[in-house]
């Protein structure tokens, strides 16, 4: 008998692994998906695009509200609003008084273009069936109401003057009696009740779809909890007392977030939210004097000053070179270098460091809110962390070093209240000038049918788990 053959090692190939021969199965589906999509790094990937459109009724490109968590839809057709949504619309205190004012504001909400975020929170109390020429309607042809917290000056002016119009109100109602309503006012300046949705849809009145109103996404939300958030915000609004309007303990803000499910809370997000930014104003504004400092000891602005009184009445004298004015004046030169420099890391300590931590804040905290909910959003996720990434990235591009190049450009022009107001205004504007470029984008691609495209990204230590 002839003795076996010894068995042959199987040999590996050193191929990539795309063209490996593999039978069909999971590993093979598994291995094949490895090899596609751009690789960041060791496990991170871009898989595709995924192209965002409007066909529904409400936007597939969401925002966040300023608390970094929230996630708002602006809201496409009326009807998809049902009892029990929270929505968000920017604040008006001349509300219903001049339409046009109030289609304006709304405009700048839809673009994300209000100077000041301030917004304002209620509670849809009807589900909407229909929008007629008065409004949005229920199934039985009711008007749809909203319970909030809020008033208006010409709300305002009938509680001071109940029954009378401006001015002869004042004639008619008394002195000490319309003083008295004032006070009234004064000590509580908004109240709680049930006015019409239509008030916050001006654009009904020119035809054209609802703009800068927005609804909070709940992923898990059901109807018996919006049933739930209704029958309470109702109860709110028929009691017969309930906690006096204060505009930093107790706004629409509070109310909204009291009505909530399981993680209800007495909060206002924006309160904290200004409360920061007023704080960093505020140091903001400490750095002015640094800027003050290295103008009196640059010689351009004493100089230019001089040259203007001594110029003739109608003339307008040449700049000033400071570089010149030092070389010509050596004497000013050691308090110069002494001082300048010193001034001008004080202004980086008190106007550029606050806003560069704001930044890294904002980010840091927007990057956790998002991951930690990162499967519930779904595509929104996606879009939302590259959206505020590019935020985070081309603001601090814009200011970081516009307030870097600020005490030089002091030093070299002497143009001290421009510097002024590009240390105030530099981080705002960057912001601002972010989200009308960014929706410009947006509806230019959603105009174009193609729609918007939204990176969707893979991490492969959790993908195969």
């Amino acid at each position: 008998a002839k003795p076996p053959k010894p068995a042959k090692q199987k040999q590996f190939s050193t191929c990539p692994v795309s063209r490996l021969p593999m039978a069909a199965g999971p590993e093979t589906s598994m291995l094949q998906s490895l090899t596609q999509g751009v690789w960041f790094d060791e496990s991170v990937r871009l898989v595709r695009f995924h192209w965002a459109t409007r066909d529904g009724h409400q936007s597939d490109l969401p925002t966040l509200f300023l608390d970094d968590y929230t996630v708002l839809s602006e809201v496409r057709d009326l009807r998809s609003l049902v009892e029990g949504d929270h929505c968000v619309a920017p604040v008006n205190i001349l509300h219903t008084l001049f339409g046009w004012f109030d289609r304006f504001l709304f405009e700048l909400a839809s673009w994300e273009a209000l100077p000041l975020r301030l917004h304002h929170h209620f509670i849809i109390l009807d589900t909407v069936f229909d929008v007629t020429a008065d409004g949005p309607v229920t199934n039985s042809g009711r008007p749809v109401r909203v319970a909030e917290y809020s008033d208006s000056f010409p709300n305002a002016w009938r509680r001071i003057c109940p029954g009378f119009e401006f001015p002869r109100g004042l004639y008619r109602t008394g002195l000490r009696q319309v003083l008295a309503n004032a006070q009234d006012v004064l000590t509580e300046p908004a109240k709680m009740h049930a006015p019409l949705l239509r008030d916050y849809v001006p654009h009904l009145l020119t035809g054209a779809a609802p703009r800068g109103l927005f609804v909070v996404q709940y992923e898990q939300w059901t109807a018996e909890d919006r049933r739930r958030i209704r029958d309470r915000a109702r109860a709110l609004v028929g009691a017969p007392s309930h906690p006096t309007y204060r505009i930093f303990t107790s706004n629409c803000e509070h109310f909204t977030w009291s009505v909530k499910g399981g993680d209800a809370r007495w909060v206002s997000p924006q309160v904290s939210y200004h409360g920061w930014n007023t704080l960093r104003f505020s140091i903001q504004l400490l750095s002015l004097a640094c800027l003050v400092a290295i103008a009196l000891q640059t010689p351009a602005l004493a100089q230019s000053a001089a040259a203007q009184a001594a110029s003739p009445p109608g003339c307008t004298p040449l700049s000033v070179n400071t570089a010149d004015l030092l070389s010509a004046s050596p004497a000013h030169a050691p308090s110069l270098s002494a001082w300048i420099p010193l001034c001008e890391v004080c202004y980086h300590v008190l106007a550029t460091l606050p806003v560069v931590f704001q930044l890294v804040a904002q980010l840091t905290r927007t990057t956790i809110h998002l991951t930690l909910r990162r499967e519930a959003l779904g595509v929104s996720f996606h879009y939302l962390i590259v959206k505020e990434c590019l935020r985070g990235c081309l603001v601090g591009a814009l200011t970081v070093p516009t307030l870097a190049l600020t005490p030089r450009f002091v030093g070299a022009t002497g143009r001290l209240n421009l510097a002024c107001a590009v240390t105030l205004t530099a981080f705002g504007n960057a912001n601002l000038l972010f989200n009308v470029a960014h929706q410009a984008f947006v509806r230019v691609m959603l105009a174009s049918g193609a729609g918007v495209p939204v990176p969707i990204f893979e991490d492969t230590r959790h993908a195969f788990t």
